[in-house]
């Protein structure tokens, strides 16, 4: 609003840009929260076996952890285009 009443084109343009930006933003953040909860649960694994000092399991855990990411990504990718 306070942009708009300044009557400045370029000022009201970014502030429009912006404004866009961050709720662009706020939807792709949104719809990574699952996969935020779901690395959460991999993170306390591996951290689990870590200070068992349970090498073997702890890589085990976080390669697993890591083609779970890639997964959700790519089928984010996918399902974008």
């Amino acid at each position: 609003i306070l942009c708009s009443m300044s009557g400045r084109e370029r000022l009201i343009q970014m502030a429009d840009t912006l404004r866009k930006e961050m709720q662009r933003f706020r939807n792709r953040a949104s719809s990574l929260q699952p996969l935020a909860l779901e690395s959460l649960k991999y993170h306390k694994k591996i951290v689990h076996f870590m200070k068992k000092k349970d090498y073997r399991n702890m890589k085990r855990s976080l390669i697993e952890h890591i083609d779970h990411v890639k997964r959700e990504i790519s089928k984010e990718a996918y399902y974008r285009t």
